[in-house]
């Protein structure tokens, strides 16, 4: 059963961090964005420039991420306001969008599916972006949860992807379903298979719709 038909539904869809050249451009967001479209399952797909990235200007702050999520949260209610507009959202976020798309899920209730692609959770990326405090957001809700990571990630050792998945797992009350998808031999920019992952994430956010169509029949 395709569980698209039974709702207006939009996925949001975020890119790495404009810093260092990430832009809605991006191959895994542009493979994410088109795949979406052709699945089916969604009635809108967005995705859009942060701060920095394409022709929009930035000031890069100390808090870097904070007009971005901000950004995100209007993004999320325009979609959801539009005429004919979806009821229901996932977020699939790449990288430093995995960050951002971390914050959405406690301010928007029509949240149903989180995906993280490449979430930096390594030192230096954590550094920079405080990428752990964003992490512990998505135990704040119990919307379920894919994380898809590269056992070459230098952005994130799957030592440290393993314990942290591991950390949250262990939590009580248990926050929500967390699954992890490792893909074997790729790296943070998942090259010349952007197509597979597309078909993973896919794949994933659609068995959980149809969970959800079951549970609320």
């Amino acid at each position: 059963m395709n569980a698209a038909r039974t709702v207006l539904r939009g996925v949001l869809i975020l890119h790495p961090w404009a810093k260092l050249g990430g832009s809605m451009e991006d191959p895994t967001v542009i493979t994410q964005f088109r795949a979406a479209i052709e699945s089916g399952l969604f009635s809108h797909v967005c995705r859009y420039n942060m701060r920095g990235a394409g022709a929009s200007k930035t000031k890069w702050t100390k808090n870097i991420w904070d007009p971005d999520i901000q950004d995100m949260l209007l993004v999320a209610q325009h979609l959801l306001q539009l005429p004919n507009g979806p009821k229901e959202l996932v977020v699939i976020g790449y990288s430093y969008g995995a960050c951002v798309a971390a914050n959405l899920m406690e301010h928007v209730p029509e949240v149903v599916a989180y995906v993280a692609i490449g979430f930096p959770l390594g030192g230096m990326a954590n550094l920079a972006l405080r990428s752990r405090d964003h992490w512990q957001h998505l135990a704040d809700t119990p919307v379920p949860k894919l994380v898809v990571q590269g056992t070459r990630d230098k952005f994130a050792p799957m030592t440290t992807i393993r314990d942290y998945a591991q950390q949250y797992h262990d939590m009580q009350p248990a926050p929500g379903p967390l699954d992890l998808e490792i893909v074997d031999g790729a790296d943070h920019f998942f090259d010349g298979i952007w197509d597979m992952v597309a078909e993973k994430v896919l794949a994933w956010i659609q068995k959980q719709l149809d969970a959800q169509q079951v549970a609320g029949a």
